[in-house]
């Protein structure tokens, strides 16, 4: 019988663990093969809780983060827990909140000295074009609304003209259709028969902070400028969706 996606987590994160306490009982040749085998571990430690995320079972990445934190104590866990948060599941995971809990403070006093990088997820590449993050964004709308079985005409229209940018032959005429929809993350309040509802289901906070930074994403760089701006959108996007259990869509191939 196959094994349900929670068990099968369950499992890695057991085998895991197991070799994690081994690994303290190894002898090394040197030290490069010693921090070469603590840092695969913590790489698939942190494999594990980003997939876990992506399948939408945070108390797994949870419990994954948490035994990554119990094994990151020293300078040199330090150094590699800096070096493999700069990587996807690291910019993931830099979204979901129990991270900043569990491995910010992952260190010791013993090395309150040490400079280490923040759990800050690096910028997309260059390559990700305004349409592609915009996309993204849509995308991470969709899959909230599907989650908490949200469904109205002003959600429908507004998914229609964010998906609409992928062929847009003018970013600037695009932006400006957006602004007459019924819903269009601008500041204007929702139709009142979708805010009761968003009430009804305690989302309306929730919702109305991710169709602004949605719709933000496509807006903040769309005149030529290059800012962190929409990156850190998207962070924002990822972290509500994440709050909420929403597995985060396939992020658009550039």
């Amino acid at each position: 019988m196959d094994k349900t996606p929670t068990a099968a987590l369950a499992e890695q994160l057991s085998r895991l663990d197991a070799a994690m306490q081994d690994f303290y009982t190894q002898d090394f040749n040197d030290e490069t093969a010693e921090r070469a085998r603590n840092k695969a571990l913590k790489q698939a430690l942190l494999a594990l809780a980003g997939s876990a995320l992506r399948q939408g079972q945070p108390a797994q990445a949870e419990q994954a983060l948490h035994l990554l934190a119990q094994h990151t104590g020293c300078r040199e866990d330090l150094e590699i827990l800096a070096e493999i948060m700069d990587s996807p599941d690291g910019r993931l995971l830099a979204a979901f909140p129990p991270s900043q809990t569990l491995l910010a403070g992952a260190a010791t006093a013993r090395w309150d000295d040490f400079d280490h990088a923040p759990l800050e997820p690096p910028a997309p590449p260059a390559s990700r074009t305004i349409r592609q993050l915009q996309l993204y964004a849509a995308s991470c709308l969709q899959a909230f609304c599907q989650a908490q079985a949200l469904s109205h005409p002003a959600i429908a229209q507004l998914l229609s003209h964010l998906y609409a940018v992928e062929h847009a032959a003018s970013l600037p005429v695009w932006k400006s259709e957006g602004a007459d929809l019924a819903l269009n993350g601008r500041g204007d309040p929702p139709p009142a028969d979708l805010a009761q509802r968003l009430a009804n289901q305690g989302l309306r906070d929730s919702f109305l902070e991710l169709v602004d930074c949605v719709v933000e994403v496509g807006q903040a760089d769309l005149h030529g400028a290059d800012t962190a701006m929409p990156a850190s959108f998207i962070q924002r996007i990822e972290a509500i969706l994440l709050t909420h259990a929403v597995a985060l869509p396939a992020v658009p191939e550039t």
